[in-house]
């Protein structure tokens, strides 16, 4: 006896995905936290991200494509207006 799960006409309008990504990808803290050094470091955006977790994209105009930089790893020099080049005593 053979099952079926769609009639003809459902056929014409469905499809089955079969996605083992999940599988292979690792624990939701482990991908977090890869997401957010990936983030952190430029080379993956907001909908970089989205996509892999299959999440619908961010609009381009609310930052989804932006390539983001920690401003923590700017050289001292372009930090802005709080260093001198001298040391400071207490």
């Amino acid at each position: 006896m053979t099952k079926v799960l769609f009639s003809d006409d459902e056929k014409q309008s469905f499809s089955i995905k079969f996605n083992v990504d999940g599988l292979l990808r690792g624990d939701y803290q482990s991908r977090m936290n890869g997401y957010a050094i990936a983030r952190q470091n430029g080379w993956m955006s907001a909908n970089d991200i989205r996509r892999l977790e299959e999440l619908d994209p961010l609009p381009a105009e609310a930052g989804g494509d932006l390539y983001l930089v920690n401003g923590n790893m700017l050289p001292l020099e372009k930090a802005g207006g709080f260093y001198s080049g001298k040391e400071t005593s207490e």
